[in-house]
């Protein structure tokens, strides 16, 4: 066999190689970014789960990096997600964590925290049914503040969604509001937090 055919056959191997197969916690990343997408009729890029060291004093479990599509998280929020891909494995904080994540989307910055963290809570029961079938064992999660990671910020957006709608905090029509002030950009976040503020005043 000549070099030049060994080398042709070795590129066709690896091109017909089978791609290796993601890891639980990135498939259901994956498959997490794409039903948002569905849900939220806007772009929701996949991210790659990256481990990352967990320091001594850090507040925080996990972050998506701007421009980056790659969540870093540490070690054990990693295999707790990789836990949940298993159907029989519900875990609403795990849940929450990278329902968070995954809503950053990076193209706004008015209350960003507060609406992604927001918008997570509301969606944590849907999206445990979604997966893993089991969504009553989960509605009462998030519905309070014990479970926020921005408490103060999540009470403000909800705050606002209630007055621009029909008063309540959890209502359908008050959870619309703050999924369209997600896939706002500040400007319109600025002009539905003025209308809000307009409406309570009447």
């Amino acid at each position: 066999m000549t070099r030049t055919l060994a080398t042709l056959l070795a590129v066709v191997g690896l091109v017909l190689a089978p791609a290796a197969a993601a890891s639980p916690e990135q498939h259901l990343a994956d498959q997490t970014a794409a039903w948002l997408q569905q849900l939220l009729h806007v772009p929701v890029p996949t991210q790659q789960i990256v481990p990352t060291a967990e320091e001594h004093g850090q507040a925080w479990m996990a972050q998506s990096v701007p421009g980056e599509h790659r969540i870093e998280a540490v070690p054990w929020l990693i295999e707790e997600w990789s836990q949940m891909a298993d159907p029989d494995e519900p875990q609403p904080a795990g849940a929450h964590a990278l329902l968070h994540e995954l809503l950053h989307l990076h193209h706004a910055t008015v209350l960003e925290e507060g609406t992604v963290d927001a918008v997570a809570l509301d969606l944590v029961a849907p999206w445990t049914h979604r997966f893993h079938g089991w969504g009553s064992l989960t509605q009462r999660y998030g519905t309070g503040l014990d479970d926020a990671a921005y408490p103060d910020d999540v009470r403000l957006v909800r705050a606002l969604s209630a007055a621009a709608t029909d008063g309540r905090v959890h209502s359908i029509p008050a959870r619309q509001w703050r999924r369209t002030f997600l896939v706002a950009n500040d400007a319109g976040r600025q002009t539905l937090i003025d209308a809000a503020h307009a409406r309570s005043r009447q």
